[in-house]
């Protein structure tokens, strides 16, 4: 399982350098929620969600929503 950022309306992934890509196999990877989520507090990301993305794509899931920085 991998623990990555998408962006909610275009649904890109953040990947290194907080650039954001189509394929989540580019994406930047968190070691578990909590990384991911201090990850989007610090730097202020809105319309964000994170993704817990398993080997088979039925199973992953979206873990919560930004909707407001801080």
């Amino acid at each position: 399982m991998r623990v990555i950022i998408q962006q909610c309306e275009s649904r890109e992934y953040l990947a290194e350098g907080r650039m954001w890509v189509g394929d989540d196999k580019h994406a930047l990877a968190f070691p578990s929620g909590v990384p991911a989520l201090d990850y989007i507090r610090r730097e202020g990301l809105v319309g964000v969600q994170i993704v817990l993305k398993f080997t088979n794509d039925r199973f992953d899931l979206a873990m919560m929503k930004s909707s407001h920085a801080g």
